[in-house]
Order: C-alpha cells, then structure tokens, then sequence
C-alpha cells in the first residue's frame, strides 16, 4: 500500500496558476534543504519545486507571496515570478531550511564568482541584454563567435549588448572560459497592420458608402475605431469589430466632403495600427423642375446650406455639345440643409435643360442636376 501510495505521489503535480513563462528552472527538496538553495531566473520564469524526500515538505516565501500545499513525497509545486528581485523562503514544516530566488529583470544578467545567471536568457531581436557583476572578483563577457565583448568588470560594474539577429549567441567568461551563457534571440513579431477602403470616393449627398478593411492579425473580436473628419466640422468616431478573418466594416452617408481612418485598439485603448486616410467626396444634390410656362425651380440639398452661392440653368448645345449658361440664380435657405433658387426664362419649347453648382465651396466638388426638356 505505501509503494502505490508513493507512485501516485510521484506522477501528482500541484502548480500554482500561473501564465506560460520563458524558462523553468528545478529545485529538489532534499532531506537537508533545497537543492539549489540559490537560484537565478528572470522575470516571468517559473520555479518547480519537487519533493525528492519520503516525508512530507512545504514551500513557503517569507514575505507571503506564495505557499505550496503540503507535499507528499514526489509532489510538485510551481510559481511563475513576474516582478525582479530577491525572494526569500523557507520549508514551512522545517523553517530552518532556506532558499532564496533571485529574479532578473527582463534581458538582464548576474554575473557571479560561479559563472553567468541565469545561463539562458531569451529576448527578441532589437533588446539589449545587460550584464552586472555580482561577484567579487573581476568577469569578463566574450562571444563566441567574437561579435560582441566587454572591457573587464569590476564588481558592481555592468556591460550591454543589443541583439539584431535572430539565433542564439554563446558566451563565455573571459578570464574563466569555463563560465558559459548564452543568449537566444527570437525574431521580432511583424507589427500589425490595418487597411481600409470606401467603396465611393465620390457620391451625391447623402448616399450610402461602405468602409471596409482588415487587421493583419486575422482575429475577430478585434476593436477597430473609424475615426470620421468632415471638412470644417470636429472628428467624430464609429467603433467596430472584426468579424472572421479580421475583417469590419461600416456604412456610412456623408454629407460633406469627409476623410476616414482606421485604427486598431489595444489594451486601455491604445492605438495598435492605424490605415491611411481615405477621403470621400461629395457633390450637392441638385434638381431641377419646371414650375410654369415661364419658371424653373432648382432644389440644392447638402450637409450645409449652400444659400448665396450661385446656381446657373444651362443649356445643352448639340452643335458644340456643350452646356451654356442662359441664367443664373442666387441660392437662398429653405432649411439647414435645403437650398433653392428660381429661374425666370422665356425658351423655346424642346431644349435640354440642367441646374449646375459650380462653386458649391469648401468639402464639395460641383453638383449637377437631372435633364429635363423645356
């Protein structure tokens, strides 16, 4: 019964919650301690404590960070540690019994009389790795490869190297080869990247346009904010989400000339990728009716009143073919966003007859009517 006992011990492994970490480093809990009593990690690696005795053994850290259960013999016990510096522990069944872990700083590295800690860091191409002399003698860091080396460090001195390569870069003590390291530099992720596209850059007032694009990232659930610039008015924005394969989009309606861009969000709202402007032009909505045997109205809509500017009733011409002016009309307000203006001609019946805004302002291109025959 004791024999199953300590086999199911063996294979049972309780580790704290804890995220995937860059490295794992091991410590035994022997009859008399730990084994390493001193280990060096860098943040966000994770210790795993393993019972290597037949009698039950506890991981306690002195300042309460973290606590194993009770280990039975053969039982583990992992804490990932995501904060540099020193921490202090004991076996709480036998405190006496100390270790200490001392937790690096992303891309740092202690140098000891005993050689390089921890011996394995990783980073991404473009980090610096700095090294800092703990020992008490003098160290020296020297590639392999003789890419990169340090003058020789006094005690408490430090020395820094950034790495651009994508690969591993071995290491060694200077002035004791024997002391190795090294440093494996994964490549540095693509940025992400955001795209998007109208489908009009050029519409009448009021009609409907499809923004449209994707994020490099290919997620959906991804927040996507579409910020929205009308000429002379403030930015406004529409927020979206990434459907399959990263892609959104938006309808839109402007009624002024607009520019569009989209940005792709990250934590707290922070801008992740942002896609070239897209500008989206507008042209008045224009028509125009004969009213009485002698008149002709023209009706001017547009995200603002156009009123004072001029609208001319033109002519086609099929000799020349082109349109000529027979009349022009100041524009006056109807509402907000309404314009009229009124022709008083005498023509002869039959000819093809169109209303043209020509200097509508600012956010429009020139708007142009339907036909009708007089």
């Amino acid at each position: 019964m004791r024999r199953l006992l300590l086999l199911l011990g063996a294979v049972l492994t309780l580790a704290a919650a804890a995220p995937v970490s860059a490295a794992t480093t091991a410590v035994r809990i022997t009859g008399t301690g730990f084994a390493p009593r001193t280990v060096y990690v860098s943040a966000d690696d994770t210790i795993t404590w393993t019972n290597a005795t037949t009698s039950s053994q506890q991981v306690v850290a002195d300042n309460g960070s973290f606590s194993s259960p009770v280990l039975s013999a053969g039982q583990s016990y992992s804490h990932t540690f995501d904060t540099a510096g020193a921490f202090a522990y004991h076996n709480g069944l036998h405190p006496a019994r100390t270790g200490t872990v001392n937790v690096n700083a992303h891309a740092q590295v202690t140098i000891i009389n005993g050689g390089f800690e921890p011996p394995t860091v990783n980073v991404t191409a473009g980090e610096t790795v700095t090294w800092t002399n703990r020992g008490t003698a003098n160290h020296q860091v020297v590639s392999d490869d003789g890419t990169f080396s340090s003058p020789v460090l006094a005690p408490g001195q430090t020395f820094q190297h950034t790495f651009l390569v994508p690969g591993t870069a071995n290491y060694h003590d200077g002035l004791n080869a024997s002391n190795k390291g090294s440093v494996v530099v994964a490549a540095a992720p693509a940025p992400d990247t955001i795209t998007l596209f109208a489908s009009h850059t050029t519409v009448i007032d009021g009609a409907a346009v499809k923004l449209s694009g994707t994020v490099s990232t290919q997620k959906a659930g991804e927040t996507v904010a579409i910020v929205v610039t009308p000429v002379g008015s403030a930015s406004r924005t529409i927020t979206v989400t990434t459907g399959t394969d990263g892609a959104f989009s938006a309808i839109v309606a402007p009624g002024i000339g607009t520019s569009y861009r989209a940005f792709l969000k990250g934590a707290a709202g922070v801008d992740r990728a942002s896609s070239s402007s897209v500008k989206v032009n507008v042209r008045p909505r224009v028509t125009l009716r004969k009213v009485a045997a002698t008149r002709f109205s023209s009706v001017v809509v547009s995200g603002r009143s156009l009123a004072g500017r001029i609208v001319s009733l033109s002519e086609f011409v099929p000799r020349t073919h082109r349109w000529v002016t027979i009349r022009r009309a100041v524009l006056r307000r109807s509402s907000s966003t309404v314009s009229v203006g009124s022709f008083n001609v005498r023509i002869r019946h039959g000819l093809k007859l169109r209303a043209i805004v020509a200097s509508p302002g600012a956010g429009y291109l020139a708007g142009y009517s339907n036909f009708i025959l007089s």
